[in-house]
């Protein structure tokens, strides 16, 4: 369902649009198509930032990827950066944790924006947290939740 070859293809291009000073503005999976090639590609480009255009925001976003105080002022070449880390950690957990997956829900692939109101209260990391594998998978789980976590505060 989700390789680590293609988080890693997310993780390069996300890491590469940052480079080049450009965002999407509204990564979610309903914006993220994968060709036949195993090729990641972007659609709907209403919140795309390409710098020195004189563009604003139409929009902050799938609520259920973005951090809970964007507001459409927040509008630069890191607006992808708590969407982006939210998709990887999804693929990340989907790929140990295939039962968490619930593919009837649309709007996201495992966090919504409930989890990210009061992540101490998510049923989700609270799962995450009590998980029984392997010690490195849990580590680095635990490393991206607790780095979400902590963008929250």
């Amino acid at each position: 369902m989700c390789s680590s070859d293609l988080t890693g293809k997310f993780r390069d291009l996300v890491f590469e649009m940052e480079e080049l000073g450009i965002a999407h503005g509204d990564l979610h999976p309903l914006n993220i198509l994968v060709n036949k090639n195993d090729e990641i590609i972007l659609v709907d480009y209403d919140c795309f930032f390409i710098p020195d255009s004189g563009m604003t925001s139409t929009e902050i976003g799938n609520e259920n990827y973005q951090h809970k105080n964007r507001k459409d002022f927040n509008y630069d070449h890191k607006i992808d950066r708590f969407s982006a880390l939210v998709i990887y950690l999804s693929l990340k957990v989907i790929s140990e944790r295939p039962d968490l997956f619930d593919n009837k829900k649309k709007e996201h692939l495992l966090f919504s924006k409930e989890d990210f109101l009061i992540p101490k209260e998510s049923k989700l990391f609270s799962e995450l947290s009590n998980s029984n594998r392997s010690e490195e998978h849990t580590s680095e789980l635990q490393s991206l939740r607790h780095l979400v976590c902590r963008l929250l505060l």
